[in-house]
């Protein structure tokens, strides 16, 4: 399958443990800068579909914000229960200041292809919300072994 680059936001704009949400193709991706690279993954969390932009990001793994399920952002690996299935993860680029996720090409013949059901806003970047957005969880979090 074919991959196309698609460009989330400027490097600068997503501070170190900070995840961004990327909406694509009436998909959602979660961006992460873990302070020693940057990731992608899918970007519901597999137990609830929780938006994980939302959660908290400390250092390589991010928290959940609806039931603090744990996720390794490099592997995708779910860490900490109720999460137990795993996180897609998606190749990441840094280019003239600028961070790229490269997405599989839809085919337009199949309909159950992104470009077949495109929605309108789709491509659109949702910066996270919310001062309290690194939950109180934070020391929790900070335990974890891997």
């Amino acid at each position: 399958m074919t991959e196309d680059w698609h460009q989330v936001c400027k490097t600068d704009e997503l501070e170190e443990e900070e995840a961004r949400r990327f909406n694509h193709a009436g998909k959602t991706y979660a961006i992460y800068n873990t302070g020693r690279a940057h990731y992608a993954t899918d970007g519901m969390c597999t137990h609830e579909m929780a938006h994980l932009a939302r959660g908290t990001v400390i250092g390589e793994f991010v928290e959940c914000p609806l039931h603090q399920g744990r996720f390794h952002i490099p592997t995708g690996k779910a860490k900490g229960a109720p999460a137990c299935i795993d996180l897609k993860t998606y190749p990441v680029k840094i280019e003239d200041g600028s961070i790229f996720i490269a997405l599989p090409r839809a085919d337009p013949d199949r309909m159950d292809s992104p470009k077949a059901i495109h929605r309108p806003g789709d491509s659109a970047l949702t910066p996270r919300h919310g001062a309290d957005s690194h939950a109180l969880s934070k020391p929790r979090l900070g335990s974890e072994k891997t």
